[in-house]
């Protein structure tokens, strides 16, 4: 087989079909064990202790910080891309760069818009520890259930979660041009929003469901704007 040649090399990197059907398939399935098994339930209920009234995490000091500090290093990346797409301004061979920095601003606010002032404020699921399961005053909302009363919840999805999780912008924002930049940033975008999610499931503060669909929020909002905004924009020599 013939080797790619320096040109193919620099060509954007075909948009994969597994990008889209395995975090499909894993948002579906999870859903569905949340639902049905019921998962949301019996996962929390592992961390809440009936006989005091409280949670695995309200004594944990790491859980904590994740609580005060779990979303400003997504901030904090939010400022490098302007960076990136300020500081970089002239040299034609720095535009893959700029471009990166233009995508992670426009994701991350995107993600930011979507998950806080839309789906938390709207949709007004309880909080473990509002519910009855858990000592609380207000009904257990199955996943994309609609909420049995207008009380205000901002349960689903987790905003600490998604913060994490809103570092796998870096996979798609370096994929074309940097890969091992990208998986790296994968990676830590994983690791984050799971670290970040179970710290808030360990406060009573989401359901797993919640965690998982910050994922998928995240993921395909990424996804979206790389495909249709991203991509046509790079070149060949990128």
């Amino acid at each position: 087989m013939p080797k790619p040649t320096e040109e193919q090399k620099k060509r954007p990197t075909a948009l994969s079909w597994h990008l889209w059907l395995w975090p499909a398939l894993l948002l579906a399935a999870g859903t569905l064990l949340c639902r049905f098994l019921p998962l949301d339930q019996r996962v929390s209920g592992l961390f809440y202790a009936p006989a005091h009234g409280t949670w695995a995490g309200d004594t944990m000091l790491p859980v904590r910080w994740i609580q005060w500090f779990g979303d400003y290093p997504s901030v904090l990346l939010g400022m490098a891309g302007l960076w990136l797409a300020v500081a970089l301004l002239g040299p034609v061979e720095l535009r893959p760069w700029r471009r990166a920095g233009i995508y992670l601003v426009i994701s991350l606010a995107l993600c930011h818009i979507l998950v806080n002032p839309v789906l938390k404020k709207h949709y007004n699921r309880a909080r473990p520890k509002e519910t009855a399961l858990f000592n609380g005053n207000r009904p257990f909302t199955p996943v994309l259930n609609p909420p049995a009363t207008d009380e205000e919840g901002r349960s689903f999805p987790s905003g600490h979660a998604a913060a994490g999780f809103a570092f796998v912008a870096l996979f798609f924002a370096f994929r074309d041009h940097r890969p091992r930049l990208a998986r790296w940033g994968l990676a830590l975008g994983l690791a984050h929003g799971l670290v970040n999610g179970l710290g808030r499931v360990l406060q009573g503060a989401h359901f797993p469901s919640d965690i998982l669909w910050s994922f998928g929020v995240v993921w395909f909002t990424c996804l979206a704007l790389y495909r249709w905004w991203h991509v046509p924009r790079l070149t060949p020599r990128e």
